[in-house]
């Protein structure tokens, strides 16, 4: 058995030195109060000349590796992919847009619509504006109380109906062409409704 004698296992402090300051981390000295900075300094360089000069005479610049010519390139004078893809999607939409019209000319659906001229939409237009008149006046003369379930609902039936027809009229005056369907089979003659008929609507 072997024991150490005391104090022979604690660390040794270095020596102790002098702090000296390298002189490269050293920072220059603040300006005094007293001093004034140089102002006014001016020279006779041109710098659009010299930058250009300095650019003509530099070496030029290495690339990385030499580039392909674009006429040994595999895809060089074919057709993008892209291209094909949207040459694809336009031949099928013409395609479904022309069976569409040949199966429309054949429909007996097509005899019985026909489009609405605009003086068939002035009248059902004004129509629909006096219909609207009616109806609110009716709806400006109901009572303010409303102590009853009655007049609740008839409150409500007719605000309904107001704003049903005011979306009518604002659908009607915004669509520049209306068609008319006749499931009478009538010819529109139980509606009022003349005009033009199912080919001469089409050629418009």
């Amino acid at each position: 058995i072997y024991f150490l004698k005391k104090r022979t296992g604690e660390p040794v402090a270095a020596e102790e030195k002098k702090f000296e300051r390298p002189a490269k981390e050293k920072k220059p000295d603040v300006p005094k109060q007293t001093e004034k900075p140089v102002m006014g300094l001016t020279t006779e360089r041109n710098f659009v000349v010299s930058n250009a000069v300095d650019a003509i005479l530099a070496p030029p610049k290495r690339s990385g590796a030499p580039q392909q010519a674009m006429t040994q390139k595999k895809d060089y004078g074919k057709t993008p992919g892209y291209l094909r893809k949207i040459k694809d999607e336009v031949s099928k939409e013409r395609t479904l847009r022309d069976d569409l019209a040949a199966a429309s000319a054949t429909d007996p659906f097509n005899n019985k619509m026909r489009l609405l001229t605009e003086a068939e939409k002035r009248s059902l237009l004004a129509g629909l504006k006096l219909k609207w008149e009616q109806l609110n006046k009716a709806y400006q003369s109901l009572t303010f109380s409303m102590d009853t379930v009655t007049k609740v609902g008839r409150k409500e039936q007719q605000e309904a109906e107001l704003e049903k027809l005011e979306k009518a009229m604002a659908r009607i005056s915004n669509k520049k062409c209306i068609f008319v369907y006749d499931d009478i089979g009538d010819n529109f003659a139980s509606v009022g409704i003349t005009g033009r008929n199912p080919k001469d609507a089409a050629a418009l």
